[in-house]
This record gives C-alpha cells, sequence and structure tokens, in this order.
C-alpha cells in the first residue's frame, strides 16, 4: 500500500516544509523591522521631552542600530553558515530582547545609544532579513523567486502590522 494514499484513495494534502520555515523567519523578520525601523518615529518627541534632547539626537536611533548592523552582519552570516539556525535565531532573539530592555530601563542617551549598538543590532541583523534570505536560498530551489517575493513582503509588513499595534 503506498504510504501517500490514505483508506479512502485520496492524497492528503501536504505542504512543503520549506514554506512553513519561510513563514516562520518572515513572521521574525516583520516583528524585527516592524519594532525597529518602522517604530522608530514613535519615540521621537516622547524621548525628546522626557529626556529633554534635540530632535536630530532622538531621531538617532536607527542610525545606531544600522551601523551596529553593518558589524554584526558579517558575524551573524558566519555563525549562520557554521550553527544550526535555531541556535542563531534564538540567541538573536534574546540579544534583541535584552538591548529593547536596557533602553527601556535607562535615561541616559549613552547607555541608550550603546544597547542599540551592540545587543539590539546583533539581535536585529541575526533574526531579520539576514536569516529570513539565507535560509529561503537554502529551502528553495524551484520557486525561490516567489519565496523571496513573499519574505520581501515581510519587510513591509513589518511597517504595516507592527507600528499601529505598537502605537496603540
Amino acid at each position: 500500500m503506498n504510504p501517500q494514499v490514505n483508506t479512502a484513495g485520496a492524497r492528503p494534502l501536504s505542504i512543503y516544509y520549506g514554506w512553513w520555515v519561510l513563514l516562520a523567519t518572515a513572521v521574525t523578520e516583520m516583528l524585527a523591522i516592524g519594532s525597529t525601523s518602522y517604530a522608530a518615529g514613535l519615540f521621537v518627541l516622547p524621548l525628546e521631552q522626557e529626556l529633554h534632547l534635540s530632535r536630530a539626537d532622538s531621531s538617532s536611533s536607527i542610525p545606531i542600530l544600522f551601523a551596529g548592523g553593518a558589524i554584526a552582519a558579517p558575524l551573524v552570516g558566519y555563525a549562520l553558515d557554521r550553527f544550526p539556525v535555531q541556535w542563531v535565531m534564538s540567541l538573536g532573539a534574546a540579544l534583541l530582547c535584552a538591548g529593547f530592555m536596557i533602553v527601556a530601563s535607562t535615561s541616559s542617551p549613552l547607555t541608550m545609544a550603546l544597547a542599540l549598538f551592540v545587543p539590539a543590532a546583533a539581535g536585529f541583523i541575526a533574526i531579520g532579513p539576514l536569516t529570513t534570505t539565507t535560509l529561503t536560498s537554502r529551502w528553495f530551489y524551484r520557486r525561490r523567486g516567489r519565496a523571496f517575493g513573499i519574505a520581501a513582503v515581510a519587510t513591509s509588513g513589518g511597517g504595516f502590522l507592527v507600528v499601529p499595534l505598537l502605537s496603540l
């Protein structure tokens, strides 16, 4: 008896496992990008008022995060080649969380900048677009273009879904 055919003779629906991998990484990318790149504008005025910063200083979180990400990206890429992706993403989520917790618990602009530059940037890279594109290229050959298109939508989805949730 063919193991893929049930007793009624119908084939069960089987979805390629790579689509589930893509869905999971796209959701993490959406949350990472939505809570950093797109949501930074939500915090400019509160930072400016609370810490008496200039508009330029309170708007500098994204350049600081991206500068740290530029340094962390080769290291995270090396880790993605060397270690299981689950480990890299778990560590990345913990680092992003730690960075956000430090930012939330301090009133020092220097401490906030360091938290964004080191742990938050490394975490952002480890659960963001770098990991999504790495896994997409590993899991897809036949429908790679479609898979990358879906992965690209996750970036915009971060702004479309996460920012309104954070603004509430």
